[in-house]
């Protein structure tokens, strides 16, 4: 990078004004840019809240640059600190953005030098000892040798300046890189020769001025914070983009889970008797500890066994006789225990008695990793299965046979992050296109992040919605209540708005069921290619194949509601077949239901509609992307109309056309 020239200001004296000003170095490095001054202001709200150290809610309609507008003093800020400002995001899309042209635009605009990081969880990192262990003895860490891959990935480790499985120039099989990558009994001290990747990324991690990272990782470091520990860097400042997507995440990350496959690949990776392979075929006497290993395998085997027996006494059934329901509210104790967690901790013991007799460096740091992960699933299940205050547990299916594992999460993020998130010692802000529930009304994702003394601003965007978007509304549609007349009409209203754009649609749903009934009856009659969300294609892909194929219509349920970014003619059409209220009969939902009826309060409007007001913003938010994209959103329920509670979903929109669709 080339140096600042010599009348560039010194960093303390940078303002964003002099950056995003209509004569500013912004407008100066790209001819024609455009002038915004809402990117201005938020900008100045982002620098003004670092200057107080005040939290901030910083709504920013399309097309404000809104990454621009709080990376500048962001940057400023980390540099006057010399501490890392932690950005995190939902979606892989926008850390691609920022990290891949983002960042380096600014890089090559702004007067002073730079840099940023990527930092992902622990499992995307290859490491270097447990690569070697596989290459040298694949007999110990797979049932089946995984052939000539190892080599390549060998290869790989000696080129790549950093391995991680993203960049990987190659498809590496899950099986595979769960033997090789970093878990979280990996050391730092690996001899520099073999290095494990996690490591040399944390390292350029802590000395760089913006770390990028994904909502997850911001939640674990949080929770690890509460015992101690940290992942990210400690950083000056944090940024939360696609803010609105937060709670959940966090609500995960707070929580505790006991899943099979993950019992089963550890159990295998010590001992599988049926192949013949795992580290204790390093030992000459491993007859006690495989004997531990059988016995873990028997208790998980009876406690999942238990979880099944009791789920189809609660469940409801298809016709086929597989279960309807996806989670089953765990209210009681069940005819379950912690009993599958002794024989982990006790075959933990006996793994480390193994470690002085390790042939190699890598054999016992493999024992140690080994150990300590058998420790931590036993200590999992024990906090999984110990009284919880304000959780809620449930049984969830999962995975390919549909199984079920069980699940508890705190029933709100809020007093948790208040504590951990919102300190006084740093800025927190939280960005988004949709944080309020319309006319700057932040109270409920507030109150559910527990950031009660935020300061926020909301701007708008720059395009001319009044021009650029057509919505309708089917006014006589029946309502989602009256369900037969609602699933007789919707196929042929979506039939009818995809023949009015030819394709060129995002089609957007609330439960899978109604989804594919749709897609059965509208693909069996329009000719352009519809892809539906869970048919054996990727997100990614699909909306991949929607740029590239105009035309193309997408059947989405919630992940489709918001990150989906298709400007230009590919999409033209976005259809909301139901107002998106949160599911009733979910665990958490009904948890926090409960929760605020014994406060005194109303569920609905303090949770509910809250809740649904923002993912309609973020689905009608699909349509526009950029200045020059028209379209049409059309709303097939009813009740934005025929409800005195559907005013506020349409008070939430920016000002554009109304039709309405009175066929019936």
């Amino acid at each position: 990078m080339s140096s600042p020239p010599p009348n560039a200001p010194p960093i303390p004296n940078l303002r964003v004004d002099e950056v995003f000003a209509p004569d500013g170095l912004l407008a100066r490095a790209f001819p024609g840019h455009e002038w915004r001054a809402q990117q201005l202001e938020m900008a100045r709200a982002v620098e003004r809240a670092l200057g107080e150290k005040r939290h901030l809610f910083a709504e920013a309609g399309t097309g404000v640059g809104k990454s621009f507008a709080y990376l500048v003093p962001q940057i400023l800020h980390a540099l006057r600190a010399d501490k890392p400002v932690v950005v995190a995001t939902n979606t892989i899309v926008l850390q691609e953005q920022l990290v891949g042209k983002d960042i380096p635009a600014l890089q090559r605009i702004l007067p002073m030098k730079f840099t940023a990081a990527l930092a992902k969880g622990r499992g995307q990192y290859l490491c270097g000892p447990r690569l070697r262990l596989a290459v040298e003895q694949p007999e110990l860490a797979f049932e089946d040798h995984p052939g000539e891959i190892l080599g390549r990935m060998a290869k790989w480790y000696r080129e790549a300046e950093i391995c991680d499985r993203a960049s990987a120039p190659f498809p590496i099989p899950e099986d595979v890189w769960s033997r090789v990558c970093c878990d979280d009994s990996c050391s730092p001290k690996s001899r520099k020769e073999r290095p494990c990747h996690y490591h040399l990324a944390r390292q350029r991690q802590r000395t760089a001025t913006i770390v990028v990272a994904n909502h997850a990782l911001l939640a674990i470091d949080l929770k690890a914070r509460a015992t101690g520990g940290k992942v990210l860097p400690d950083a000056s400042a944090i940024v939360i983009d696609e803010a609105h997507a937060f709670e959940e995440v966090a609500l995960a990350q707070m929580g505790q889970e006991f899943r099979r496959k993950a019992g089963a690949r550890l159990l295998a990776e010590i001992f599988s008797d049926r192949r013949k392979s795992g580290i204790l075929l390093q030992f000459s006497d491993p007859r006690a500890a495989t004997r531990l290993v059988a016995e873990a395998r028997e208790e998980e085997g009876l406690f999942f066994r238990e979880l099944d027996r009791w789920a189809s006494g609660k469940t409801r059934k298809r016709d086929d006789g597989s279960p309807l329901d996806v989670h089953i509210r765990v209210r009681e104790d069940g005819p379950w225990d912690a009993a599958a967690a002794k024989p982990l901790e006790n075959l933990a013991q006996e793994l480390r008695e193994f470690i002085p007799a390790a042939k190699t460096a890598e054999v016992a740091e493999e024992l140690t990793r080994l150990s300590k992960r058998c420790d931590d699933r036993a200590e999992s299940l024990r906090a999984l299965l110990a009284p919880a205050e304000a959780s809620v547990a449930w049984l969830e299916r999962a995975g390919s046979r549909n199984e079920w594992e069980l699940r508890r999460v705190p029933i709100e993020a809020g007093p948790m992050l208040e504590k951990a998130l919102f300190t006084a010692d740093r800025t927190v802000t939280l960005a988004s296109a949709t944080l309020s529930t319309g006319g700057s009304d932040f109270s409920g994702l507030r109150n559910r992040l527990g950031a009660k003394d935020a300061d926020e601003i909301s701007v708008g965007s720059p395009f001319n919605f009044e021009e650029q978007v057509t919505l309708i509304i089917a006014r006589e549609m029946p309502p989602p209540q009256s369900a037969a007349a609602y699933a007789e009409a919707l196929p042929r209203k979506i039939l009818k708005y995809l023949h009015r754009s030819d394709g060129r649609a995002l089609v957007l749903f609330t439960s899978f069921a109604t989804m594919r009934h749709a897609h059965e009856k509208v693909s069996a009659e329009f000719e352009r290619p519809i892809l539906m969300q869970g048919g054996g294609m990727s997100r990614d892909r699909m909306i991949a194949e929607m740029k590239a194929n105009p035309g193309t219509v997408v059947f989405g349920v919630e992940s489709f509601w918001h990150g989906v970014d298709v400007p230009g003619e590919a999409l033209e059409n976005v259809i909301v077949t139901k107002l998106p209220f949160p599911n009733p009969s979910e665990p958490v939902v009904e948890a926090r239901h409960e929760l605020v009826k014994a406060r005194g309060g109303k569920p609905f409007m303090e949770l509910d509609l809250p809740e649904a007001i923002l993912m309609f913003r973020q689905g009608f938010g699909r349509l526009i992307r950029t200045r020059t994209d028209r379209g049409i959103v059309v709303v097939l329920d009813s009740r934005v109309v025929s409800k005195g509670y559907g005013r506020k979903f349409l008070e939430a929109l920016p000002a554009c056309r109304v039709e309405y669709d009175d066929e019936p």
